[in-house]
Formats: structure tokens, C-alpha cells, sequence
């Protein structure tokens, strides 16, 4: 299993925030507690570690909800360029569950 610092290199976004805000807004339509967070975590000009945390916990899980799960991984696989089951990320989600919520800056590494 990789340390938190080694999953630093592999964090790419593909996409303009404007089109990942759409595509976020769109699987928020599924879930109200997503909805309810997408603002604090998806901000525009200030991308964060743990926003792709987040991300990837509701891509994990969706919260008990398919569609939520479903659509969120979708747009984690637009969004970065690593996708959501590739093999960098086995064992990522303790990290992501133990992040997602840090309000920190993402590391100098990124």
C-alpha cells in the first residue's frame, strides 16, 4: 500500500472547473447530501487534496445510493486523468476517507 505522499504525483485534472462544476451538479440531482456539500468542496480557482478526497468517497460508496455512486464515478473518470479503479489507487480509500474533509491546501507535491 502506497503512503498518502506517494498518490501526491498521480493527481491530474483533464478538464476546465466550469465543466467538471456541470457534470458535479448533475449527480448532486441524485443524492441531497451531496448537493449540500458540493459547494464547500468544489470551489472554483482554489482545487484542493481533499476535494478530489471527497470526490472519490462518494465514487466509493455514494452514500447507499447506485445512481449517486454511479455518477459520481463517471465524473471522477472525466475529471482526473488517473481513473477511479486504476491500480494507483487500490487502497486509497482509508486515505481519501482521512482527507476529505482537511481544509488544507494540496501539498507542494501536486
Amino acid at each position: 500500500m502506497l503512503n498518502d505522499d506517494e498518490y501526491a504525483p498521480e493527481i491530474r485534472i483533464k478538464i476546465p472547473f466550469d465543466e467538471s462544476q456541470k457534470l458535479l451538479e448533475r449527480v448532486a440531482l441524485t443524492h441531497v447530501w451531496f448537493a449540500d456539500s458540493l459547494a464547500t468542496y468544489w470551489q472554483p480557482g482554489h482545487w484542493r487534496y481533499s476535494s478530489m478526497c471527497w470526490l472519490y468517497c462518494w465514487a466509493k460508496n455514494g452514500r447507499g445510493k447506485r445512481e449517486t455512486r454511479d455518477g459520481a464515478r463517471r465524473a471522477f473518470d472525466t475529471i482526473f486523468e488517473k481513473p477511479f479503479d486504476s491500480p494507483i489507487r487500490s487502497g486509497f480509500y482509508e486515505t481519501a476517507k482521512k482527507h476529505r474533509y482537511s481544509q488544507s491546501d494540496i501539498p507542494p507535491m501536486f
